[in-house]
């Protein structure tokens, strides 16, 4: 049996909290990615941690998002 993969985003901000757990790393992006656009319009800075069993594509989330932080701060400048 081949084991299941898991995505777990951890994200904290000064007021708040929140973890998603999905099965897909495609999902796990792009509800990380939404989250974060969230707390950015609200010009609340965002942190973030990925918990999976895959780490190379946990690792290709990171990027991914830190990416999307990069393109929100220059946007914002």
């Amino acid at each position: 049996m081949i084991p299941r993969t898991h995505f777990r985003v951890h994200f904290s901000s000064c007021e708040t909290r929140n973890t998603i757990s999905v099965s897909a790393e495609r999902e796990a992006a792009a509800l990380a990615e939404g989250f974060i656009r969230a707390f950015h319009d609200r010009g609340e800075p965002i942190g973030f941690r990925i918990e999976s069993n895959d780490p190379a594509a946990a690792r290709r989330i990171t990027s991914y998002l830190e990416g999307v932080i990069a393109e929100l701060e220059i946007f914002a400048a």
